[in-house]
């Protein structure tokens, strides 16, 4: 549970710098849903990098206008977020700091306390009252928080991974332009769809909104409004449906953000949920990528280094 939470507030924005009520694995739309139409201005209908320039276009208009980073050092964000299957339920605040590739450390609530959970290469380490601190590694009652550490930390390496357009272009990928869709919920009143194959992977689709190009000459694609993530080959799990909502935040500290990314996120898990009960939502206060962390924030408090 705890590595799907962080995978839905951090991968969502980090797949589109990098890289179901909605449409199922990109095989049809859903129930009231218009047909796709033939690609708008500035994608061709026979273009086959139509795709794969949608998904460069997006990631410029996510770095507001600049190249997207070439590699993620470190990573910090601060969110909120609830989380209900059902059977489980959680909800917390988290402030979080990431060094690529091995450490991190997240400030949250534990068991009522206020608690600060740290890896550090390989070493797990839990600090209460700012004062008590646990070697979580070796402890025989907090041990079973070494999984935990770790799916977060992996969840971590894969945001990195992603950060790149290259990382999603890579092993053997195609992206492919299955038209648009003209819709009120769309960023601009229409989503570029756009599906991302791989071998051996499940397709990834996503729905870009839409904006007039700076020149005249047509639309371009921006904000993925929505992200499906069909589950892996031979699985009999339909997949995810994320919806990324506020990309566009007022005043004045916007303008001063790195990058754009979404305030509210929703997770859908297809077939299950139903529109008004979302698996998880999550807020995201703030997120921002290789900054100066002070180093100190990753120093194991037992060992000093």
């Amino acid at each position: 549970m705890i590595r799907k939470l962080l995978a839905i507030a951090l991968l969502a924005p980090a797949f589109t710098l990098g890289l179901r009520a909605a449409i199922g694995a990109g095989d049809g739309p859903s129930p009231g849903q218009p047909r796709g139409a033939l690609p708008g201005p500035g994608f061709p209908a026979a273009d086959d990098n139509a795709g794969e320039r949608a998904l460069d276009e997006a990631s410029r208009w996510i770095a507001k206008g600049e190249q997207p980073p070439t590699q993620l050092v470190n990573l910090h964000c601060d969110l909120d977020y609830v989380y209900d299957d059902g059977s489980n339920h959680d909800e917390r605040k988290m402030e979080l700091w990431f060094r690529n590739p091995n450490d991190f450390r997240a400030n949250t609530m534990y068991q009522g306390r206020e608690t600060t959970l740290m890896l550090v290469g390989e070493a797990g380490v839990m600090i209460r009252d700012r004062i008590r601190v646990t070697d979580v590694t070796n402890s025989p009652t907090m041990k079973e928080l070494m999984p935990m550490l770790r799916n977060y930390r992996a969840v971590l390496q894969q945001v990195g991974r992603l950060m790149t357009p290259a990382a999603l272009k890579s092993n053997g990928a195609r992206f492919r332009l299955d038209g648009t869709i003209q819709d009120p919920r769309a960023s601009g009143g229409m989503w570029f769809k756009v599906t991302r194959q791989a071998p051996g992977e499940g397709n990834i689709t996503f729905f870009f909104g839409s904006a007039p190009r700076k020149d005249g000459t047509g639309v371009r694609a921006i904000a993925p409004d929505r992200l499906i993530m069909a589950g892996p080959p031979g699985s009999n799990y339909a997949g995810d449906e994320y919806r990324l909502e506020e990309w566009l935040h007022d005043g004045s500290g916007a303008r001063s953000e790195q990058f754009r990314y979404p305030r509210r996120i929703r997770l859908y898990a297809i077939g299950i949920d139903p529109e008004n009960k979302p698996t998880m939502r999550a807020n995201i206060n703030f997120l921002e990528i290789n900054t100066n962390i002070d180093p100190s924030l990753f120093v194991n408090p037992l060992t000093g280094r």
